[in-house]
């Protein structure tokens, strides 16, 4: 027998797969010559050894056979470590680099280690006919991706799905058609790399557009010492600074802990599925085995025993799912040579390369479909902190779509509709909600070329919305006048509704006259600010921020609602050099007894805390629209129109919790202003000038009453 002794591990296996003899454990491990790995303990050490099965009790529990699928790709910030006609030009390159690689494989297609390579998202494809044209475009179909070699991902890879609007979400699925239709790539499976959250507003639409599975690899990445970091195994070597709590994000995704990697996801309320496996970052997804840039098979069988006795403990599976690229890394072989020589050795488990993306779904759906548990909830992304930290990016894009939706509506039932400019302007939104929001190269000149491409997407799609807009208005003859508003100076203002006080912006009282009650427990529209990470608060705008600060509130006269605009000029402050530190909020405390949280999610509406998903924080939910408060009897509503981000209850300094449930009786709503997590990047404290706008109403009964 060969001993293999591994005295650094020290792992007591006994648990790990099956005891045959006193202190034994047989291991699914096996070699192509018929042995088959086990271990004893001997001292402080375990010892493994490679017996022939003919030598091994017959009564033992067969090897359970592994497949150990990797995905190999290239990931892409658009518009993160440089501007977007760069990684363009990056993409084509990358996708002739991986036909290069195929074609100079000997490997036959076949081969569970032939080179394969992925494209995470639809982008990614789109530019190479663009660029190379259409014949090299379906050389590259029928060469590679029709014999298994490469494939792409359904949707744009990475995007914040939760500042898509409801349409915005619908036309992202067009992508999926559009490689059936035009190339004959049928694939059903989307990535969603690096953004660590998932809106599951995405879930019923993706559904109808027979999208069935989802590859989640999120960046556990926090700017300010992520709890994650180090309860998650899974990744090693991650720094962290342990003198500064809060901010950042989580993912609760690891080997280790009790949520299943594998799910059918769902929304609350809804019947809908995504069959979802979530790998602890793209670029470690076999980090326990010792995969990487230096991972060789001497290295990995001596860590594969301890990974699979994971596995086995945790699920029924024979067939497993993980990733291992990086940014902008060009096609290489290393995995695939890797899997070769492992495979030459090991009959089991055997590593293969991903060249279909619904391969390694299809066939746990085809054996294992009935032991898939079903986790439902909202998964909202740390990373919603980017798209808030350029408030006035983030509020530009929210107007543009919302008007968008509207021409679309209104000028497809006038006739006047411009489809190809319409399907223009969705697809310049679609591309501006990628994950890097509003961000290029973390400093230096790169942000303006960024932030350049970025406003034009915007800009454009604002243009086309108010062309098509205008010719629908004009054809069905509509009549349009501005509201009647009445601002509110200080002191008291009411109208058929409402009563309401306010002094120099912030609303002292709201009394309801329908409901026969005062609607607030504290001033309301009153600014909250940090510059030391929540460990102190300042209510003074203008000192805080250096700013010079409008706050208007007005009485609409023919509608039940309180409008709210706040305006911050040159805020000066959140210019500096210790990002991660500054967060600006407003708060809003609703008196509602025993009230309830309630949340608008484009289509799809939850309760914040009870409705989010374990893997995630739920110290926030990324609101689209409105939310609430309310009890059954009444509840009160605000309406945001150029901020998305909320904490409800209580402002929670680590961003990286997980109660699953409430804070009890708090019912006020933090809506984010603001933070400083990019804003360095400005050229000066002058540019940064912000307006919000806020409604509130109230009514009677339940949500939908």
């Amino acid at each position: 027998m060969k001993v293999i002794k591994h005295v650094a591990l020290a792992i007591v296996c006994a648990t790990a797969g099956c005891a045959f003899a006193e202190g034994y454990t047989a291991h699914s491990m096996l070699t192509r010559d018929g042995r088959r790995l086990v271990s004893h303990v001997e001292g402080t050490n375990t010892v493994y050894e490679l017996v022939p099965t003919n030598r091994l009790p017959s009564n033992l529990p067969p090897v359970r056979e592994w497949k150990l699928y990797c995905l190999k790709a290239t990931h892409t910030d658009i518009g993160l470590h440089n501007s977007q006609y760069i990684q363009r030009h990056g993409t084509v390159r990358r996708i002739d680099e991986a036909a290069r690689l195929i074609d100079a494989d000997a490997r036959a297609d076949d081969d569970p280690a032939a080179y394969r390579y992925v494209m995470e998202g639809f982008w990614f494809w789109d530019n190479y006919h663009q660029d190379k044209g259409m014949d090299a475009a379906w050389r590259i179909v029928t060469n590679y991706v029709a014999r298994g070699r490469m494939d792409v991902g359904v949707t744009c890879a990475g995007n914040h799905t939760h500042l898509f609007s409801e349409t915005e979400i619908e036309r992202s699925t067009l992508t999926k058609r559009l490689l059936a239709d035009k190339w004959g790539i049928g694939t059903r499976t989307f990535i969603m790399p690096d953004n660590p959250g998932i809106s599951c507003s995405v879930i019923a639409p993706y559904a109808r557009a027979g999208i069935r599975h989802g590859i989640f690899l999120p960046n556990q990445w926090n700017p300010i010492a992520s709890t994650i970091w180090r309860k998650n195994t899974s990744i090693t070597g991650a720094k962290h600074n342990p003198d500064a709590m809060g901010g950042g994000n989580r993912v609760e995704i690891s080997y280790d802990s009790p949520l299943p990697m594998v799910f059918r996801w769902k929304a609350p309320g809804r019947d809908e599925s995504l069959l979802m496996w979530c790998v602890t970052h793209y670029g470690y997804g076999y980090s326990r085995i010792g995969l990487g840039k230096k991972g060789t098979v001497d290295v990995v069988e001596k860590k594969m025993p301890a990974f699979l006795a994971i596995l086995e403990r945790k699920y029924p599976y024979d067939v497993w799912l993980g990733s291992e690229y990086h940014d902008d890394e060009m096609p290489n072989t290393r995995f695939a040579d890797f899997a070769a020589e492992w495979n030459r050795k090991w009959a089991w488990p055997q590593f293969r390369t991903v060249g279909r993306l619904d391969e390694p779904f299809d066939c746990l759906e085809e054996r294992f479909g009935d032991k898939i548990p079903t986790l439902t909830g909202e998964m909202t992304s740390g990373w919603l902190q980017h798209a808030a930290s350029t408030p006035e990016l983030l509020a530009d894009k929210l107007n543009a779509d919302r008007m968008l939706e509207t021409a679309e509506r209104l000028g497809t039932f006038a006739g006047t509709i411009d489809r190809a400019a319409v399907d223009r302007a969705w697809w310049y939104l679609i591309l501006n909600d990628e994950h890097s929001y509003g961000v290029s190269g973390y400093r230096g000149r790169r942000v303006f070329e960024t932030w350049m491409q970025r406003r034009d997407w915007i800009e454009r799609a604002a243009a086309t919305a108010s062309n098509e807009l205008a010719k629908a208005v004009a054809k069905l003859d509509l009549a349009s006048s501005p509201p009647s508003l009445v601002q509110c100076r200080d002191g008291v203002t009411e109208n058929r509704w409402y009563r309401v006080a306010v002094t120099n912006g912030v609303i002292y009282s709201i009394y309801d006259k329908e409901l026969g009650r005062e609607l607030l427990d504290g001033p309301a529209n009153r600014f909250l600010y940090t510059r030391d990470n929540h460990k102190t608060w300042e209510a003074d705008p203008e000192a805080a921020l250096g700013a010079q600060v409008t706050r208007r509130v007005y009485l609409p006269q023919d509608a039940k609602r309180i409008d709210v605009e706040d305006r911050f000029e040159h805020a000066r402050d959140l210019f500096n050099s210790r990002r991660y530190y500054r967060y600006g909020y407003l708060a809003f405390p609703f008196a509602v007894p025993d009230g309830a949280f309630a949340a608008h999610l484009n289509g799809v509406v939850v309760r914040p805390y009870e409705d989010c998903h374990p893997m995630t924080t739920d110290a926030y939910c990324a609101v689209r629209d409105w939310c609430a408060v309310e009890n059954g009897a009444f509840g009160v509503a605000l309406m945001m129109r150029d901020s998305t981000l909320t904490e409800f209850g209580e402002i929670h300094p680590d961003k990286t919790c997980y109660t699953g449930k409430p804070p009890e009786g708090k019912t006020a709503i933090y809506p984010y202003l603001f933070t400083d997590w990019l804003q360095m990047h400005q050229p000066d404290g002058d540019s940064m000038n912000f307006t919000f706008r806020f409604s509130i109403t109230s009514y009677r009964g339940g949500r939908g009453a």
